[in-house]
């Protein structure tokens, strides 16, 4: 059967079209292999036929699919049932990765912003403490200066 499968895919090359038309192929060979040909026992064998199959994909992925499904150009057997979880993701606004970089951009550029600020209100604290320290010592040095000016 793999040998079959093999040579078909050989022939059907490489487009797309064909690519979709041998997994189509493909799964209806499998799907009745898998009712005809295999025992009870076989069929309830967990390793072969798991209950669940988790997988990831893209967010931008499943809003088109669910788009496609609500749409009326299903080609489908059988539309997939929607449920509220992929509904809810649906309606959730998509933030792209674009986005996500100028929001911490942004972020970074406030904060050195804010420790900008701080600094120069530091520097701007410093100096008027210099300031005042150096009046005073200036007007220190003018009065000596004008003591010994007067006792000449």
């Amino acid at each position: 059967m793999n040998l079959f499968i093999g040579i078909l895919g050989n022939l059907l090359g490489d487009n797309k079209d064909n690519h979709l038309a041998y997994l189509k192929l493909k799964k209806e060979i499998l799907k009745e292999i898998e009712l005809f040909y295999l025992l009870p026992s076989q069929k309830r064998n967990y390793k072969w036929f798991p209950y669940t199959f988790y997988y990831s994909v893209h967010i931008s992925e499943i809003r088109k699919l669910i788009s496609y499904i609500n749409s009326d150009d299903w080609e489908g057997s059988t539309k997939p049932i929607i449920t509220k979880i992929t509904k809810a993701i649906k309606d959730k606004k998509q933030e792209s990765e674009f986005d996500k970089v100028k929001k911490m951009i942004e972020k970074v550029v406030e904060k050195r912003d804010q420790k900008q600020a701080l600094d120069i209100k530091e520097i701007k604290e410093i100096f008027e403490k210099h300031a005042s320290e150096s009046k005073e010592m200036f007007d220190k040095i003018i009065k000596k200066l004008e003591n010994q000016s007067l006792e000449k």
